[in-house]
């Protein structure tokens, strides 16, 4: 796997976040972090620690791939079946 996303850029790019943003990401990497610590069985294949930059990199990413396979963006808030079936609707994040 390629990485086509520089870190230091994005590190860069955390600190220049305004305060409110770095705490949200804080509490993601931290939730996720503190996933994998309750869940021993469960093991990353590649990340097994994240850190709060991280999360810039996945609107990036999946932005990316849609454009480069073609696929429209989706609009916003849209309404999806949930996966597990039950009936329930969920909205999309962007």
């Amino acid at each position: 796997m390629k990485l086509f996303i520089d870190p230091a850029d994005m590190k860069a790019q955390y600190e220049k976040s305004p305060e409110w943003l770095k705490k949200l990401m804080n509490a993601w990497a931290d939730g996720l972090n503190y996933y994998l610590y309750k869940h021993p069985q469960v093991k990353p294949r590649v990340i097994t620690r994240f850190e709060p930059w991280m999360a810039l990199t996945l609107q990036r990413g999946q932005h990316r791939r849609r454009h480069r396979e073609g696929e429209p963006e989706p609009a916003r808030g849209v309404l999806r079946q949930d996966r597990r079936g039950d009936g329930r609707r969920l909205r999309e994040r962007d």
